[in-house]
């Protein structure tokens, strides 16, 4: 989880600029929220009325650290999946839809916090 520090020009001047290396939260690959043993969310999205995103393979997780790596600590994104994911999202209606976008937010010491949208 090391830092790395290096410089670089920007704007005619030098700037320290410190990188995290991302890693995905244990809870994607458990039975956390969102995670691939996540046995709550169709149950989670009818109390709430809201959908919930799951991941369903490792593929999908390591996808959304790689794409974490283009959004700076403290910040967070939206991405198209791509072709071939298995993400999907539970319906508050009961059903289940296949993902079209996953949620990425990286935390100041590199933890990634995804979940896949409808």
């Amino acid at each position: 989880m090391g830092n790395r520090c290096y410089l670089m020009n920007f704007e005619g001047r030098e700037e320290k600029v410190i990188t995290t290396k991302r890693f995905a939260e244990k809870k994607l690959s458990g039975s956390g929220k969102h995670g691939i043993g996540w046995k709550e969310g169709p149950a989670r999205a009818r109390k709430t009325g809201i959908p919930q995103g799951q991941f369903v393979s490792e593929a999908d997780i390591r996808w959304a650290v790689r794409k974490a790596e283009d959004i700076p600590p403290g910040r967070h994104g939206t991405f198209d999946l791509p072709e071939g994911h298995s993400s999907v999202v539970h319906m508050p209606d009961g059903t289940m839809a296949r993902a079209s976008s996953v949620f990425i937010k990286v935390y100041r010491n590199g933890k990634v916090h995804a979940y896949p949208l409808p």
